[in-house]
């Protein structure tokens, strides 16, 4: 059964958006992390929320451990449509990155790029917790943060949310290239200094990702600040949305 119609949550604001805000989650997320951002978005912005496999509406479908599976699935459902920016969070980010890079090589190169709390593509993840054993896996994401303390009292939803994270981890922390990619995006990097996850000097690395301009916003909160700080993350975003799309 093919899965053309599921990737993609779109919100239009009108018959003829301006500009596409493409959105991707964090690992063990689903599309609902963006679900405020369609009613807040400046007039003639359409907002297309990313559902990956293995959650919400998607939960019996498991989770992609390929990178280039997921980018392919996303660039094949996009389709054509007004200037497109792109936001992701955490693994998120590195979708949104080989997104980016993919489009451009299809000759539909992104207005803008938005990574948040994400490590720059070239550089290996430290952490590589998906290859813990599972009682040290589930103490590392409680001490990051990963897993809600509701779930943590539910066996079955704890295991659930355990699996889709391992997977979603596998795929983010084995992630990287070998040397930097520059892309003719204009890159924001939203991040703040206290996430432990992705440093702050680590985010400024993301300067060699880009010809076309790089700039880096700090944000409060720790690695889950686009949940902690949603309104501060969109005032990030929102305004930057037709600066990119004027310069094209």
């Amino acid at each position: 059964m093919s899965d053309r119609g599921r990737w993609l949550i779109r919100s239009a604001p009108s018959a003829k958006p301006r500009a596409r805000l493409l959105c991707l989650p964090h690992a063990g997320a689903g599309a609902s992390l963006f679900r405020l951002w369609p009613e807040r978005a400046p007039e003639g912005v359409e907002v297309v929320r990313v559902q990956l496999p293995g959650r919400e509406e998607r939960a019996r479908e498991p989770p992609l451990l390929s990178m280039t599976a997921v980018v392919e699935a996303i660039e094949r459902e996009l389709g054509d449509g007004p200037p497109t920016v792109i936001f992701g969070h955490s693994l998120g980010g590195l979708i949104a990155f080989e997104l980016a890079k993919r489009l451009h090589e299809a000759g539909a190169t992104p207005a803008r790029l938005f990574v948040s709390g994400a490590r720059p593509p070239h550089l290996p993840d430290p952490h590589q917790l998906h290859r813990l054993p599972e009682p040290d896996f589930i103490e590392a994401l409680q001490r990051r943060g990963g897993i809600p303390d509701d779930v943590l009292r539910h066996a079955e939803l704890r295991d659930m949310v355990s699996r889709l994270l391992r997977a979603d981890l596998a795929l983010a922390e084995t992630w990287h290239r070998p040397e930097p990619v520059a892309l003719p995006v204009p890159i924001t990097v939203c991040a703040a200094r206290a996430d432990t996850v992705v440093s702050w000097e680590t985010t400024a690395q993301w300067s060699l990702c880009s010809t076309r301009g790089y700039e880096r916003v700090e944000l409060p909160g720790d690695h889950f600040f686009v949940k902690q700080h949603d309104a501060l993350v969109m005032a990030a975003v929102f305004p930057r949305i037709f600066q990119a799309t004027a310069t094209r």
